[in-house]
Order: structure tokens, then C-alpha cells, then sequence
């Protein structure tokens, strides 16, 4: 008989990982340790999961500016040590995370949108050749100019990502202390409850120059939250629309997106008209959608909490239009030949992300007129 000996762990028996685990933000005194089990979780080592009622534990990071230096990386409190340092280290160091009420401020900051994110100019001006110019801060305006070559119109791609703060992001999908961000008192029913909620606005506004059919279908993505449905902020004569009587855009009612949202999926699609009908039953162009999301709390049949690592969690929310046999975004080819002989001024695509931590219950953040 011949016995086979597999061990528990890919890594070698004398793994060692002599680490510093900075607790300074957590008020307490910093702490090195030698680990020799790979699989011995990060946790808490010894702070408090929450520090009064305004500060809360979210993990561990390589730096001690997290959210502010873009290379940090970060690692939940059930990391194991080897996924820090596979092959150990002799001084590591990483950093204790807390985020406090405070830093909620950041939910409107560090945020930016990318528009046709690594696509090349033929990729988004469809069958032709575009020069596209990098996209500026802050708004990120997406400057497209076309070359000309005999169209009657020329088809947009359109594509949007959305970076949040990740500090926020990875704060949003822990929703730590037994939903801090976004809970009730019964989980079941949460949508009716009475405790506030937390919600992300994606504006996208399109040049009024393009030509826009009067649906679209769209995907969002994201690991961290869920569509509600699609506003508009003006009424059908333009005039704005005061915060709270936005008007819905979604085809259907606003279950309708809440309906297709599916489990462990992070990609949600949804129609949405670009109009509104005026008392004369006229159409009125609409060229600036928000896109409202809620936090995927898990806590009721809409929008489960997925699976994610931190590199997921902290990764853009993208609002992307289907394309189709008939494009939703078009350009006339007299408008693109002026932009390209600088006789106009280049198409403008703007957006911009706008948020508010439990502030609003979340009844009035998932009923609209």
C-alpha cells in the first residue's frame, strides 16, 4: 500500500512572516509579530471593531495613506498572511484602516468618469477615424473630433466608468458594524423601513448637438451597488426639477430594474426613455440622465452582496449603452465635418459622480413620480 501525504497548505512547511502591524489609527500601540501558520487570518489583532459611534474598522493596507495614495493596496481582516506575503517576509508592515463619519465627505471626492475607457477613437466613432484628446478634470470631458468620409451620420459608441474613492468603496461594500451605511431594523422588509439609507447619483450628460434615439438599453456594473432607475432634473418645459421630485425615465416601473437585477451578478441591464411628453404630446429631447444606485445591502430579495475581492470592490462602476443595428448616439456628418475643419467646437460628453451617506430614507430613495 502506498500512501500519498498532501499537505494543507501550497506553501512550505518553514514559511515565516515577521510583520509590524501598524494600530495607530485604532489608538492603540503597534504590535510585531512572526507568523508561521499560511493560513493564519490578518483579523483584528486586538482593536475594536468600532471606536465609539463614529469610527469603524474596515482592515488592513500596505500604506498608511489609504484613499489618497492610488498604489495602496488593501486586504480585508480575513485575508490570510500568505496572501499579503506568499513567500513571508522578514519586515512587513501593514496598516490598520478605520473610517470615521468624517471621511463620508469623501463620497463626493476623489471621484472622476472616464468615457470609452481604453477604447481607441475607431472603436468609438463607429466605421471611421476619430483623434480623441485625454479627458480633464474635473467633469472629464471626452473631446471627440471626427475625420469626414462621406457619411450622412456617424454612430457613437458610448461607454462611461465611474471611479469612487476607494476607501469609500471598500467602506460601502463592508457597510461595517451591522450595516453602519445602510440597515433596518427588520432586514426582511428593508426597503420600507425608516432608517436612512446611502445612494450614489451618475450624471451623464450628452452634447446637444448628438442625436439620441428615444430609448436606451443600457448595463451597469458594480460590485458595490445596485440601479434604482434612471431621473431626469428638468420637467418636460426645461425647467429644473427640485431635489426629491425627480422624474423617472425607466419604460417600465421602477421594480422593473429591481427585476432584473440577478443574483451574484454584478452586470444589471434596464431600458430607459430619453424623453419627456409636454402638455401638447410633444417630445422633449433629453440630454442629461442620473443614474440613482442604492447599496447592495444583501439584506432583501433585491441586489445581493456578491462575492468580490478588494481589487473588484475598488473597481469602476460602468454605465455602458447596448449597441445595436440602430445606435442610440449619433452625430450628423455636416456637425462631425465642421468639428473636423475647426469650424466648431468639439463634441463634449460630461458626467460626474454625487452621493449622500444615510441621509435620506430609503423609501424616498427607491420611490420617484
Amino acid at each position: 500500500m502506498v500512501l500519498t501525504m498532501v499537505p494543507t497548505s501550497i506553501f512550505a512547511a518553514d514559511y515565516s512572516a515577521t510583520v509590524t502591524f501598524n494600530k495607530t489609527a485604532g489608538g492603540a500601540a503597534n504590535e510585531t509579530v512572526t507568523i508561521t501558520n499560511p493560513d493564519e487570518v490578518l483579523g483584528l489583532r486586538g482593536l475594536p471593531a468600532k471606536i465609539g459611534l463614529t469610527m469603524y474598522f474596515l482592515g488592513w493596507s500596505d500604506k498608511d495613506n489609504f484613499g489618497v495614495d492610488k498604489t495602496a493596496k488593501f486586504y480585508q481582516q480575513t485575508a490570510k498572511i500568505s496572501e499579503v506575503f506568499p513567500d513571508g517576509t522578514i519586515g512587513g508592515r501593514l496598516y490598520a484602516v478605520y473610517i470615521s463619519i468624517d471621511d463620508f465627505g469623501l463620497i463626493n471626492e476623489g471621484n472622476s468618469l472616464d468615457l470609452n475607457k481604453a477604447l481607441t477613437g475607431e472603436q468609438t466613432v463607429l466605421n471611421t477615424v476619430v483623434d480623441i484628446q485625454p479627458s480633464l478634470e474635473p467633469l472629464a470631458e471626452r473631446y471627440t473630433k471626427a475625420i469626414v468620409d462621406g457619411k450622412d451620420y456617424y454612430d457613437l459608441y458610448a461607454t462611461s466608468n465611474f471611479t469612487m474613492n476607494p476607501k469609500i468603496a471598500i467602506a460601502v461594500y463592508n457597510n461595517p458594524w451591522v450595516g453602519a451605511l445602510d440597515n433596518g431594523s427588520d432586514w426582511t422588509t428593508l426597503r420600507h423601513n425608516k432608517p436612512k439609507a446611502t445612494y450614489v447619483d451618475l450624471h451623464l450628460k450628452l452634447d446637444e448637438r448628438l442625436e439620441v434615439s428615444d430609448q436606451i438599453t443600457a448595463v451597469f456594473k458594480s460590485y458595490n451597488f445596485r440601479p434604482l432607475y434612471v431621473m431626469a432634473l428638468v420637467d418636460a418645459n426645461e425647467n429644473p426639477i427640485p431635489d426629491g421630485t425627480a422624474r423617472n425615465l425607466l419604460i417600465d416601473p421602477p421594480e422593473h430594474i429591481l427585476n432584473n437585477i440577478k443574483k451574484d451578478n454584478p452586470e444589471t441591464s434596464f431600458t430607459f426613455n430619453t424623453y419627456l411628453t409636454n402638455t401638447a404630446g410633444e417630445k422633449v429631447r433629453l440630454y442629461e440622465y442620473v443614474l440613482r444606485c442604492r447599496i447592495r445591502v444583501g439584506y432583501d430579495s433585491f441586489g445581493n452582496k456578491i462575492s468580490a475581492t478588494p481589487e473588484q470592490i475598488m473597481s469602476d462602476m460602468s454605465w455602458n449603452f447596448i449597441q445595436n443595428d440602430n445606435s442610440y448616439v449619433r452625430i450628423k456628418a455636416e456637425d462631425a465635418n465642421a468639428i473636423a475643419n475647426d469650424e466648431a467646437d468639439p463634441i463634449i460628453i460630461s458626467g460626474l459622480v454625487k452621493g449622500s451617506a444615510k441621509t435620506i430614507p430609503p423609501t424616498e430613495i427607491e420611490e420617484v413620480n
